[in-house]
């Protein structure tokens, strides 16, 4: 009986370690190439090859140009019957409306400075899906995590900006100017380039319009 029991003891161990291992692993294939980036971009920046008053424009195009590049090509290989899936995107939704809410009871009993405690819940609860969590999705899943975290982008991306204004205004209290605006709300979403890319990508895949080679090979050198 003792030498049973030892016996589950050393398979329990052996595929708990294996199981560690393997986690580790996966954890290290995810983060390791965002990591290197950073401290390319550091390295750069120290020896000056990487000017300050360049990071912003850069940014910029960033944001505007090559991610939209990477969401329209995540989502043309798209298989949306595949892709996407409500349960996952209600569960984000509703996981951050719990936090948000959560947040908004708690924070404001520790930090008494209204225009503070606003900023603080939004640097907490405002995740950094675009850039983070997409290339993670990426490094870990390839094609399909892309184009399934392309998908809920086109969902997230407004909620961060409508809860982020009414958080931001309603924190500023009788200092914000001209109260909550729905008309820049609205704006700020349509205008949005990770919003429009994003119903592009969706468009062209759920209509299966295929680019012309001329535009794509361009589309997908900027991805």
């Amino acid at each position: 009986m003792i030498v049973n029991w030892m016996f589950r003891a050393d398979y329990f161990l052996l595929s708990w370690g294996y199981a560690m291992k393997e986690s580790f692993f996966l954890s290290v294939r995810a983060v390791v190439p965002m990591f290197l980036l950073v401290i390319t971009g550091y390295t750069l920046r120290r020896i000056n090859l990487i000017k300050a008053e360049i990071i912003k424009p850069i940014n910029k195009l960033v944001f505007s140009v090559f991610l939209t590049s990477n969401l329209i090509k995540s989502l043309i290989s798209a298989d949306l019957s595949t892709s996407f899936s409500w349960q996952l995107s209600v569960y984000i939704v509703m996981a951050h409306l719990v936090m948000l809410i959560g947040l908004w009871w708690v924070v404001p009993r520790y930090i008494r400075e209204k225009k503070r405690a606003g900023s603080f819940i939004q640097c907490v609860y405002r995740s950094n899906c675009v850039l983070i969590g997409f290339s993670i999705c990426a490094n870990l899943f390839g094609t399909a995590g892309a184009s399934t975290m392309a998908l809920n982008l086109a969902i997230m991306v407004p909620f961060y900006n409508i809860f982020s204004v009414i958080l931001l205004t309603y924190f500023a209290g009788s200092d914000a100017e001209g109260g909550l605006s729905f008309s820049a709300v609205l704006k700020s979403i349509v205008t949005n380039p990770l919003i429009i890319s994003s119903f592009v990508g969706i468009l062209l895949s759920a209509f299966q319009i295929r680019l012309p080679e001329i535009i794509q090979e361009p589309l997908f050198d900027l991805a």
